[in-house]
């Protein structure tokens, strides 16, 4: 009998081991065997194609690894393939851990969300400016702060030279805003430079020293800035697709608060648990960061503070994700499920990229097929309250989307009002939603006002919300 026990504790140790070091559980019943064979085909498929170098995955079930695997390599001689304990970019998924430290110094007392700018950051050279914007106002991309990215970035390549403070404020100092505080909604990256700099200043210690304290200590993992992480041999290297070649890129190690932090998929994956449950900030805090910012004219948005939401086939979708001329990393918390995916990829510049190999794995994971509504039967509403341009508050003219109605079929259809073509056609799902051939897991969505009369359309790629476009007429 003792013997039975002994080893019965054994197998309990070996089983909560495996799970600790990011290893699933062997217990897999015949479905899930289907999903995870499923997973490594689609995983296979995208190295397969040449057009990424590595990519690793990890899922969550219920708090418990179902899978945790790394495919393809990271580095450019392919002697290293990735393995699960390999570190990724995490890109603007550093939006989310950056804004969940602001939550964490809301809880304590240090810092309202309704701060201006100006008393956060009284050397801001623009002081009008400051004295409209609110800590809110930067955390969901309502502030209407110009992209920074555009001019500081294009001379870090061409010079070398590290942004200083001073450059950023410079640039803010010169260049106009977008638009007032809280009257549009544009993604942009200042915002959440702006951001860390008020975690420094308000904590009296580093960006990362924050977080350490607030996520990688609770959570006993690693999310470490790429100025830490670069010299790490399990750090990947990045690389860019240029005509089927792989080009080693070069680490960015002064980005920070918009993106600049790295993990391993495992333990990203850990971190929406205990985000959504209490531990690291309060639930009142996590419910902020998961509300949409409702515009000053009454447009909700699909943004919280730091958080991109959405619904993916039928599925509420709570995360973000990062990438620069592609994706390489997206995080999808489905709460109802309680379920985390994470998706890296090491390669910049490639249409098999994080966005597109998240879909197909979270229709695997959900035992969905890819949508088709071809044959969907149109219903009598009035499509035409829906036609006219639509634009971002930085879009030239030719980048304003035009909706308009195709009295052949009596459809919608979506083009951008620069382009000669037909466009794509527009499916309609009731509710102001529709559903494009071309994009069979993205929507877009009418928002209209009292009158019933569309004022603007929100577009969702792969589940979550991305842009906002207004009706201009």
């Amino acid at each position: 009998m003792k013997i039975r026990y002994i080893s019965l504790v054994f197998t309990i140790l070996a089983i909560v081991t495996c799970k600790k070091n990011g290893e699933p559980s062997t217990t897999k019943n015949n479905s899930d065997e289907r999903i995870i064979s499923k997973i490594d085909s689609i995983a296979n498929s995208f190295i397969e194609s040449g057009k990424v170098m590595g990519l690793s995955i990890a899922v969550l079930k219920k708090g418990e690894t179902f899978y945790n695997k790394g495919f393809g390599y990271v580095d450019s001689a392919k002697a290293k393939p990735v393995q699960n304990d390999h570190i990724f970019l995490m890109a603007s998924i550093s939006k989310l851990i950056g804004a969940t430290v602001v939550m964490k110094l809301v809880d304590e007392g240090k810092l309202s969300l309704d701060q201006t700018l100006y008393e956060l950051l009284p050397d801001y050279p623009n002081r009008e400016q400051a004295e409209k914007i609110i800590l809110r106002h930067l955390i969901s991309h309502t502030s209407g702060l110009p992209e920074y990215s555009k001019v500081i970035d294009t001379i870090y390549v061409r010079e070398g030279k590290e942004p200083t403070r001073d450059d950023y404020f410079d640039f803010f100092k010169e260049t106009p805003s977008l638009f007032e505080p809280g009257d549009n909604y544009r993604y942009n990256n200042s915002g959440f430079i702006l951001m860390a700099m008020i975690v420094e200043k308000v904590s009296g210690t580093s960006f990362q020293s924050e977080i350490d304290r607030i996520i990688n200590r609770p959570l006993d993992i690693s999310i470490k800035l790429i100025r830490e992480a670069t010299n790490n041999p399990k750090t990947t290297k990045f690389f860019e697709l240029k005509d089927t070649i792989f080009h080693d890129m070069s680490h960015w190690k002064w980005i920070k608060g918009d993106g600049g932090l790295t993990a391993t998929a495992i333990d990203l994956a850990q971190f929406p648990y205990k985000w959504s449950d209490g531990t690291l900030i309060s639930k009142k805090s996590y419910q902020q960061m998961i509300t949409p910012v409702v515009l000053n004219d009454g447009i909700k948005t699909g943004y919280g503070l730091g958080t991109r939401t959405g619904i993916f086939e039928g599925e509420t979708v709570l995360g973000h994700t990062g990438g620069h001329n592609s994706t390489w990393s997206r995080l999808i918390y489905f709460p109802d499920k309680d379920m985390v995916l994470v998706v890296f990829v090491n390669t910049d510049n490639t249409s098999s990229n994080a966005f597109k190999l998240s879909g197909l794995l979270s229709l695997a994971l959900l035992e969905k097929e890819m949508p088709d509504y071809t044959n969907i039967t149109r219903n009598s509403e009035d499509l035409s309250k829906y036609t006219g341009l639509y634009r971002r508050p930085d879009d030239t003219e030719d980048r304003y989307i035009s909706i308009y109605l195709n009295k052949e079929d009596d459809h919608l259809y979506y083009k951008y009002a620069g382009n000669d073509s037909k466009g794509e056609k527009m499916y309609h799902l009731g509710n102001g939603e529709f559903w494009i051939e071309r994009w069979p897991t993205d929507r877009v969505i009418f928002d209209v006002d009292a009158e019933n009369q569309a004022r603007a359309i929100k577009e969702y790629y792969y589940g979550y919300y991305v842009n906002l476009r207004k009706k201009i007429k």
